[in-house]
């Protein structure tokens, strides 16, 4: 019995020292940061759920802003950066982008392990990224966008429809997750997702829990000890939605192919690029996946905020939907790609919307090389390879030192008059994409839908927050990818125009 006990204590001394190990990490590297007083670290948010971790990055940018340039902090066991400075934030996106090339995420996912998720651009690291990218970045220009501008059109025809018919108040965040699943649905795999048909769209349900919920442990057990990682890879995709994905690409191959149908649209697109490149379906497959995911979840939360703040803000509404009558006019009641984006206080309203609501609210890169990055006082300090590098994107957009009045929704801030967004950006200030090379593959096809869609909406309908919905909003606790989606259902009654 007391060898037992000594034994027993011996383990729980050794765990606990393990624990305790890495937090000396930054001190003796003389990179400032806050003190440890958990074994969780400066962000437990990752492992207990309690709120979502946007918060906690913004309690450490707000102590340290203006002080250092970055923070040494520890998630769980795992040493990361903070970087509190946008000059360095400019360093790690662009100007030393070789050794930042990769994303948190390309670490533990990989193409063994995870068939579609494993090829998305997102998680590929080095030159195979490179090249993936450069295979795909074709599928998402301008060009290619006009030729699918009638689906987007068709899909507005129907969101409107479905609104028309339902009893207020609706949920948004249902309706925008709808929208956008109906849209990529049709470009992506030339199928209707019977999202404003049907009450539980299957195509909407598997995009809606495509991650595994073991995902969460997972992520947890290998913060707490990184070298399994090396050893251990598994699936951080549902099982059931993997399949569901591979099966609709592949009934959508086979159909395009054997009907000889030619419709200029991202299926198209793809099955060209597999016979070009000799690719296997799988391929084909995960880019048709990685075409869903940018174009269906950030954007209908992107969406989902416009009309939150349209609806909160009667004045901006009506000047937005004066705007959009003009153009309706200008143009015969025709609205083309070129002629929304022609519209400037629907730009500002947009660009206000993803200062205030970034949909990823904090960037995390890999350091891939050894890098030297400038302390206070002409000091450099050197960054080892495999250390996480955090953007904290939110903290940026909503800083007083760089906005006037941030909490405040302000679509003037990004007047023409005034130089857009352009200042911003170039100062790093304005991230709602990220930049430099790995900017979002995606960022003008989720603009155009969502643009055209708000254009809908607004001409259409008067929008009222319910009274039923609680504020202030709230990111949701469990958050993967960083997308920052919100815990409170936000009702919006529509009243036809």
């Amino acid at each position: 019995m007391f060898l037992l006990l000594i034994t027993l204590v011996f383990v729980l001394t050794a765990f606990y020292f393990y624990l305790k190990s890495p937090y000396t990490y930054w001190k003796k590297l003389g990179v400032p940061g806050p003190e440890v007083n958990s074994w969780l670290g400066h962000i437990p948010s990752v492992w207990h759920n309690k709120q979502n971790y946007v918060y906690e990055f913004a309690d450490i940018y707000r102590k340290y802003r203006f002080k250092h340039p970055f923070v040494g902090i520890f998630v769980l066991r795992q040493p990361q950066l903070v970087i509190i400075d946008p000059k360095i934030v400019k360093q790690v996106l662009v100007q030393k982008f070789k050794c930042f090339r990769d994303n948190y995420f390309s670490d533990p996912v990989t193409k063994q392990t995870d068939k579609l998720l494993g090829r998305n651009p997102f998680n590929l690291k080095g030159d195979e990224w490179k090249e993936k990218r450069g295979e795909l970045v074709p599928g998402f220009s301008v060009v290619k966008i006009k030729s699918q501008y009638p689906i987007i059109e068709d899909a507005c025809k129907k969101l409107v429809a479905y609104i028309t018919a339902q009893q207020n108040p609706i949920d948004v965040r249902d309706l925008t997750a709808r929208y956008t699943s109906t849209v990529v649905s049709s470009c992506i795999y030339g199928v209707d997702a019977e999202s404003f048909s049907e009450e539980n769209p299957l195509l909407l349900d598997r995009a809606r829990n495509i991650m595994s919920e073991k995902m969460w442990t997972q992520l947890k057990i290998i913060s707490f000890f990184p070298f399994l990682n090396k050893f251990y890879k598994t699936c951080y995709v549902d099982s059931v939605s993997e399949e569901f994905f591979l099966k609709l690409m592949k009934d959508a191959c086979i159909h395009r192919e054997s009907s000889h149908e030619k419709r200029n649209d991202y299926l198209e697109y793809l099955i060209d690029l597999q016979q070009r490149k000799g690719s296997t379906r799988l391929d084909t497959a995960a880019n048709g996946l990685t075409f869903f995911l940018d174009g269906f979840d950030t954007s209908s939360i992107f969406m989902f905020f416009v009309l939150y703040e349209l609806s909160k803000h009667p004045e901006i509404q009506l000047r937005l939907r004066e705007e959009i009558e003009h153009y309706f006019l200008l143009h015969n009641g025709k609205l083309s790609y070129d002629f929304v984006e022609e519209m400037p206080y629907l730009d500002m309203v947009i660009n206000e919307t993803l200062r205030m609501h970034p949909a990823i609210p904090v960037v995390a890169k890999l350091v891939t090389e050894d890098v030297e990055l400038p302390l206070a006082d002409n000091k450099t300090v050197q960054i080892k390879k495999g250390t996480t590098v955090n953007i904290p994107i939110y903290c940026f957009h909503n800083d007083e030192a760089y906005y006037t009045n941030p909490e405040i929704f302000d679509p003037e801030r990004f007047s023409p008059e005034t130089g857009g967004t352009r200042e911003f950006k170039e100062n790093c200030v304005f991230l709602p994409f990220s930049d430099g090379p790995r900017i979002c593959l995606g960022m003008r096809f989720a603009l155009a839908q969502v643009k055209r869609g708000i254009v809908e909406i607004v001409k259409n309908f008067e929008l009222t927050l319910n009274e039923k919905t609680k504020e202030p909003l709230k990111y949701q606790r469990k958050a993967f990818l960083f997308i920052s989606s919100v815990e409170n259902e936000v009702l919006i009654d529509f009243k036809k125009i």
